[in-house]
This record gives C-alpha cells, sequence and structure tokens, in this order.
C-alpha cells in the first residue's frame, strides 16, 4: 500500500514522488527475486555461505544471563549534524539525535523444546544426498546436523546464566554392527570403525525420539529441538558400547569438536569460496542456518520438517564385513 500523498502540503511528498519511489523500490526487488531465483538450489550469494559474514552486525548476547524471565532492549541510532537549539523549555528532553526503535523481549527460557519430524516423503537411497521433490538437491544430513548446531547454541547459551547440561534415560543406547539394515520407519546411522565413543553418545542423545539430554534446573533455550516423530533411528557402532543416563554432557566447545569429527567421519565439505557469483552451501553451513530459524518457527507455531537422513561413509571410514550407508 503507498504512502497517503498530498500535492497542497509542503510536508508530505506529492502524489508522482511517491509514485516514484515505489517504482523504484518495485523494479528493485523484482531484480533481486530473479537473481535470488537463478541461483542453484544448494548456493547461497557469494559471501552468504560463511556465517562470520552472515552475522557481522548482529549483536552479541552479553556475557552473562539471568536463569529465567526475558532479556528486554531496542535498538539505538544517533544521527548527527542535527541542530539541538531549542527555545521550547517544554521539549527539553526531546532528543532528535538520538533515535529508538521498537523494543523488543527475548524469552531466556521455554517449558518445551522445538519438536521436528522426518517428512513422509523419505529418500533412503545409496547415494551421498537426499532429492527433495520439487527443490532440487537437498544438502545431505541436515537433520542430524541441525540437531548438532541445536545443541551447541542451547549448550552455550546455558553456559552463560551459570548451567550445566546432562543426559537423560531417553537417550538411546548404540548397537553393534550385525548387517542391519534400515526399513520402512526406521533409519540406522552407522558410525564406522573410527567414531569416538564421545561421538557416539553425542549423537545416540541427539537422534532420541524424546530429549535425550537437558539442562539442570529444566527448562529449553530458543534454539533447543528434537526430531520427535516420522521414524525412529538407531545408532550402529562397530565397538560394543553402554551408557547410563544422568552423566555430564558436552560443553559448547567440546560439541563443536564432535561436530568436526562428525565431518571428518562423513566427508562433510567445508564452505569454499568459489569466486563467482553465488558459493555452494555447505551441508554443516546449511544446518548452521537451519537452526538461526527454529525460534521463528517456534514463535509461528510450525514445526520443522526434513527429509530423512542420506549419508554415505568414505570407504576409509567403512567397515569391510558391513554396511556402508545410512
Amino acid at each position: 500500500e503507498k504512502l497517503l500523498a498530498s500535492d497542497d502540503d509542503a510536508l508530505i511528498p506529492k502524489q508522482a514522488e511517491v509514485d516514484l519511489v515505489f517504482q523504484k523500490g518495485k523494479d528493485l526487488w523484482s531484480k533481486l527475486v530473479t537473481s535470488a531465483r537463478s541461483l542453484p538450489a544448494t548456493a547461497l550469494s557469494t559471501g552468504l555461505n560463511d556465517p562470520s559474514i552472515l552475522l557481522k552486525d548482529v549483536p552479541a548476547l552479553p556475557e552473562a544471563l539471568p536463569g529465567r524471565g526475558m532479556l528486554v532492549g531496542r535498538p539505538s541510532w544517533h544521527v548527527q549534524g542535527i541542530s539541538t537549539d531549542r527555545d521550547d523549555e517544554q521539549n527539553e528532553d526531546f532528543d532528535l539525535q538520538h533515535i529508538h526503535g521498537a523494543r523488543k523481549h527475548f524469552c531466556l527460557s521455554y517449558p518445551t523444546p522445538v519438536e521436528c519430524r522426518v517428512s513422509p516423503q523419505v529418500a533412503i537411497g545409496n547415494d551421498s544426498a537426499s532429492t527433495a521433490p520439487e527443490d532440487g538437491p537437498y544438502p545431505p544430513g541436515l537433520l542430524l546436523l541441525t540437531l548438532c548446531w541445536s545443541y551447541i547454541f542451547s549448550v552455550r547459551f546455558w553456559e552463560l546464566q551459570g548451567k550445566q547440561v546432562l543426559y537423560t534415560s531417553h537417550a538411546l543406547q548404540p548397537r553393534p554392527n550385525r548387517n542391519i539394515r534400515n526399513r520402512r520407519g526406521h533409519i540406522s546411522i552407522h558410525l564406522g570403525a573410527y567414531a569416538s565413543q564421545g561421538l557416539v553418545r553425542w549423537l545416540c542423545a541427539l537422534l532420541a525420539p524424546k530429549p535425550g539430554w537437558s539442562v539442570q534446573g529444566g527448562g529449553h533455550a530458543p534454539w533447543t529441538a528434537f526430531c520427535s516423530g516420522g521414524v525412529e533411528f538407531t545408532i550402529i557402532s562397530d565397538k560394543v558400547m553402554t551408557f547410563t543416563p544422568n552423566d555430564q554432557a558436552p560443553s559448547s566447545a567440546e560439541a563443536v569438536e564432535l561436530l568436526v569429527e562428525l565431518g571428518c567421519l562423513y566427508g562433510f565439505d567445508s564452505a569454499q569460496h568459489s569466486g563467482r557469483r553465488h558459493d555452494p552451501l555447505s551441508p554443516i553451513v546449511a544446518g548452521f542456518m537451519a537452526v538461526l530459524a527454529l525460534p521463528f518457527y517456534r514463535a509461528m507455531e510450525l514445526q520443522p520438517q526434513f527429509l530423512a537422513p542420506a549419508l554415505q561413509l568414505p570407504k576409509s571410514n567403512r567397515d569391510p564385513s558391513g554396511p556402508d550407508t545410512t
């Protein structure tokens, strides 16, 4: 809807001026949409595949946070070059040099986590990537990587509140490699012969049908998520392992190291700049960006939907006697 114009008021733009600005904005938006649609399905504009660039101007959270309640604040801009000389004593508190935006509220704790589901249009195959029905190539392991980043975001958030994270009794138990195959409604994640015990246990917690990890004192961070349905996961390990609940879970820094190990295990490529007008979207960055959207899904009461993971271990990480795909 266009701004209300007036040709007779010097303080209100004229109709021709409103029409000109509207048309320029419409033309620019059309060019941006056309440019975005021309990008490959798994690519971003150059530079946006780097989270440090994407989040450059996003303010950081305080170094310490209260354990509950909300953070409240609003942006402020300093506008230079405006005269502050006033003769009206009644308006002495009116400051045109400092402009404040809308007040924002950020909830520090929620009673429930975000529940993700696997789409009913599941693709399970021997290739290294799933394919979305309409949108083209789908980053391999997006659900798994999103849950990894969800953990890292949430635990770092809780660390700022001085809280600790524990594994729960809902975490899965790994099963030995005995040629277990996928069947409808069940997905086996084969970790090969070289996955560390820490990685195996972490993934057992992340892929549990109920939250396999929790924070002392209860509550859930804005990014906390788990996969509540659609499929059941089984973690397959070449090593015999059993885990007990209520042990301390990894810190955010330790979880980042486990994510790096997972990336090396499955050969997830890091973001590489191609020198062209677009960069390929790496699976790890895709998971990172998916987590950024979780608070929006929560606010809009939406449920994130994912395709089933379709991963392939490199030959160097496979057990020669067992299956090599998930």
